[in-house]
């Protein structure tokens, strides 16, 4: 079972089961779309994102009385991440035969640090780009300083 820690240090549990599909859909997330195209998880904001946690962690909280907004104090940047990965090894589960989900999620973090360090380094050669083209407008580049 897949499970996440909020900022509040109160532990979730995520299981997905038949009885989510359509309230995971209202929240935001087609449980069969994001099988079928994986790319769809990646894009939801952070509001989808915490409509749906709601959803699959509704009945802890409610027994832990909290209500929806009390559930949200929870999370910030870094949870609704950890707790997005903590979703998506559930939807495996759900979703894939058990060997099939054992298999991604065993190469599922070496697969996130790669595409963290592609994306840091994309936005390294921006800043890069930008700085250079920065530099070279302010030693004359620039039409305001060929008027002068």
């Amino acid at each position: 079972m897949a499970k996440f820690v909020d900022r509040l240090g109160r532990e979730w549990e995520l299981e997905i089961d038949l009885s989510l599909l359509a309230p995971l859909r209202e929240a935001g997330l087609n449980v069969g779309d994001v099988m079928r195209d994986p790319k769809l998880f990646g894009g939801f904001t952070h509001e989808t994102m915490g409509r749906v946690l709601w959803v699959a962690c509704e009945e802890q909280a409610k027994a832990r009385g909290l209500s929806p907004e009390e559930f949200a104090k929870g999370f910030s940047g870094p949870v609704i991440y950890s707790a997005g990965d903590a979703l998506w090894s559930a939807l495996l589960d759900f979703g894939q035969r058990p060997a099939v989900a054992t298999a991604i999620k065993s190469r599922l973090p070496a697969l996130m640090r790669k595409a963290e360090t592609e994306a840091v380094a994309e936005i390294d050669r921006l800043l890069s780009a930008a700085t250079t083209t920065g530099s070279s407008a302010s030693a004359g580049g620039s039409p305001a300083s060929s008027a002068s």
